[in-house]
């Protein structure tokens, strides 16, 4: 849980000093869509180990129903009074070199969540790879 905690309050802090008009509603939101990716990236890599081609649409209902129930229930957690505050004073005296290198990987493995089905999609459909 401190791990997505320290997440939550990364991206939190992030929209919060872009003057976001709900920064916790993002938070759970940019949470929730990467959890989703983490699926779908585990599920394409399945695919890839055993030569089998699962399409979205098999799935689909399942997965729309898995990120909403992700948001909700991270938007309970972190909408209880007294949450965001508490993890404010854990990770605000956290030390800059020590932030920027959690932030990197943060926004990393975001990026190679999203990219993984991409970059295979691409492989299969535009360029014929029977991957």
């Amino acid at each position: 849980m401190k791990l997505l905690d320290y997440v939550f309050y990364r991206i939190y802090s992030f929209y919060k000093k872009r003057k976001d008009a709900n920064p916790i509603s993002m938070g759970c939101l940019v949470i929730a869509v990467t959890a989703g990716l983490t699926l779908l990236s585990c599920i394409t890599i399945f695919s890839l180990f055993y030569n089998r081609q699962i399409k979205f649409t098999d799935f689909q209902l399942l997965y729309i129903i898995v990120l909403f129930t992700t948001f909700l229930l991270l938007a309970r957690k972190f909408n209880k009074n007294g949450v965001v505050e508490n993890l404010s004073n854990r990770y605000a005296g956290e030390d800059i070199k020590q932030r920027k290198r959690r932030g990197w990987i943060i926004v990393l493995y975001i990026e190679l969540v999203m990219l993984i089905p991409i970059i295979i999609g691409a492989l299969r459909h535009n360029f014929g790879f029977d991957i």
